[in-house]
């Protein structure tokens, strides 16, 4: 998603992304210790990721993106969603 823009911002969104797989992958390894300080701590992880993402990042990127490379980024998406978690509604963000 991030190809077409590698920048700060972007960088820290890659970062997070691969802390918070590591994350999931270390507690998959110790599925029978997962507790809930574990399942809190990813909570606030990804809440923060998410709030990074949305209020930060995509605003970036929709700034300094053409639209022809959002597109193709909504289409990327889109493809790699299986059918079952895809809603049947049009994503605003991408309609900017």
């Amino acid at each position: 998603m991030f190809a077409p823009l590698r920048d700060n911002q972007v960088e820290r969104a890659i970062r997070e992304h691969k802390q918070i797989d590591q994350f999931i992958s270390e507690m998959e390894r110790q599925s029978a210790f997962i507790g809930r300080k574990s399942l809190a701590e990813l909570a606030t992880m990804v809440d923060a990721h998410v709030r990074y993402e949305e209020g930060q990042l995509f605003p970036h990127l929709e700034r300094n993106l053409t639209t022809q490379q959002l597109e193709k980024i909504g289409e990327l998406i889109q493809k790699s969603t299986p059918v079952i978690l895809q809603d049947q509604y049009a994503d605003q963000f991408w309609n900017n």
